[in-house]
Parts: structure tokens; sequence; C-alpha cells
């Protein structure tokens, strides 16, 4: 069985969880239980996705709530093709 992929990415502006200071967070490919999660996080599509990426990264979602913007989009950019089917788009519910 593949390892799976993985992506790091620093942070511009470190946030402080757990009383330790956190500089990057790396993400691996979702689960089904990281789908699970991001769905019964409820509330809308942002709500969705950190949910889905503080799983996939395994780290609370106040660290993920502690971004600032710009890391959140270097984020959701940088893992974008953790989360894509293999056509381009992200995975769908089928």
């Amino acid at each position: 069985m593949n390892q799976p992929k993985t992506v790091t990415v620093k942070l511009s502006t470190p946030v402080t969880a757990g009383g330790r200071m956190i500089r990057e967070i790396t993400f691996r490919e979702p689960t089904v239980d990281d789908m699970l999660t991001a769905e019964a996080a409820g509330g809308g599509e942002l709500r969705s996705t950190v949910a889905m990426l503080a799983s996939m990264a395994g780290v609370e979602l106040n660290v993920m709530k502690a971004l600032t913007r710009k890391d959140f989009q270097r984020i959701v950019k940088a893992t974008a093709p953790l989360l894509d089917d293999g056509e381009g788009e992200p995975p769908r519910q089928v």
C-alpha cells in the first residue's frame, strides 16, 4: 500500500496552541473519516473546509481558526492536489 501524500505549509504568522508555537502544518490525503468530520461540522462550506483541514492535519479546530486569512488561503491552495479526484475536480458526494 502506498504511503499517503502529504503537504507541509510554513505559516507566515505562527499560532499558539496548547502552550506551543506552531510554525508549520502538515496535511495528509483525506480519509472518509475526514469527510464525515467535515459533513458533521455543518454550517456551510467554510466551516466544513476548516473542519476537514484540521482533521487532515491532526490539529485541533482552534488551531485552524487562529490562522490568518493569508495563511488559510495558502493552505487551501497547497492542499488542493490532496483533494483532487484525479480529474481536476475536488471529490464530490455521490
